[in-house]
């Protein structure tokens, strides 16, 4: 079957979101969330560090491309462009707090423009809302013939539509049949909706609850990133799960019963933008803050443009943006 863009299952979706964005502390949680079965929205663009800043300066895949074809002077001079624009107090200096708000605002450009593009291409008819049928068709190059659908051949397949259909169904907020731009981002980023949540969460637990008790425990949370946790064969598992069971018992398990209610779950599959922002704020300025005072001097931008927008040697993003190219959901 041709398939234009392969989707995964609702659990898989979600659980992947963790792999958005951040420092390499937060690569090794993505590596250990894949082993969760995790899958990234993203589809895994960002495996080395310079890509990943790339994109969390941009905000626009687009924009990425074209910084491959300008020089380097002409990229740093729009880098400086940028820094002018988010130096919200026009003091010729770029703060870790004007460096945290740029490149979260960078995170939500990428959201929404990713989504918009997608929107278009799946509206094949032009008429400003994204159908069933059309979803189907660009997603997964078939029609929607219920004899295709209960084909022992595409089983496998059937699984992960019949999942986004719930996910195309809950977004569909006026229940006409089609998702207008808004509801397609919904439909596209449940995360980022309350009222996707409920979806969400239940979905999980029908997953991972095996014991039907509403809730999700260690046991459930680690089996499927150390299968054979009772019986670690290897140091490297057995510090896997150690750093797994902290980070359950710290970061998640906030009421601390041994296990994870909906809030818990929630806030254990879905990245905290702001947070992962203010951590690659972080990154960045420890690299590029050379005099180490706490902030960016345009000269420092300029010096360790690399750090911004650089090669492929590292990969942490496509996100080098001139407002004015800047896609926002209001223009969805």
């Amino acid at each position: 079957m041709a398939t234009t863009r392969l989707r995964f299952n609702i659990t898989e979706t979600i659980l992947a979101t963790i792999f958005f964005f951040g420092t390499l502390a937060l690569l090794v949680i993505c590596i250990e969330r894949e082993q969760d079965g995790a899958y990234s929205p993203y589809e895994h663009k960002h495996a080395n560090e310079v890509e990943h800043h790339h994109e969390a300066i941009l905000g626009n895949e687009k924009l990425h491309q074209e910084y491959h074809q300008q020089t380097p002077e002409e990229s740093r001079e729009r880098l400086l462009q940028m820094a002018v624009e988010h130096d919200l107090d026009k003091d010729g200096i770029i703060t870790l707090d004007e460096l945290h708000a740029w490149i979260f605002r960078s995170f939500q450009d990428l959201n929404f423009g990713d989504a918009q593009n997608r929107f278009h291409d799946v509206d094949k008819n032009e008429d400003g809302f994204v159908t069933w049928d059309e979803h189907l068709k660009e997603t997964w190059g078939m029609d929607n013939d219920p004899n295709l659908l209960s084909s022992e051949e595409y089983k496998d397949e059937v699984v992960m539509i019949k999942e986004e259909e719930l996910l195309f169904k809950a977004a569909d907020q006026d229940q006409d049949g089609r998702l207008t731009a808004d509801e397609f981002l919904a439909f596209e980023r449940p995360e980022q909706f309350e009222y996707m949540q409920p979806l969400l969460i239940q979905r999980t637990k029908e997953s991972k609850d095996k014991n039907g008790d509403g809730y999700i425990d260690f046991h459930e949370y680690i089996v499927d990133i150390v299968p054979n946790y009772k019986k670690l064969s290897s140091k490297e598992e057995n510090e896997l799960y150690l750093s797994e069971k902290e980070r359950f018992d710290q970061n998640y398990d906030l009421d601390h019963d041994g296990r994870l209610n909906d809030t818990e779950i929630f806030r254990w599959l879905i990245p905290d933008d702001n947070a992962t922002a203010g951590a690659e704020a972080e990154h960045i300025m420890e690299k590029a803050d050379t005099n180490k005072d706490g902030q960016l001097s345009f000269d420092e931008i300029a010096e360790h443009s690399q750090v911004f927008v650089g090669s492929e040697i590292t990969d942490y993003g496509n996100a080098l943006s001139n407002e004015d190219d800047n896609t926002h959901h209001d223009e969805l």
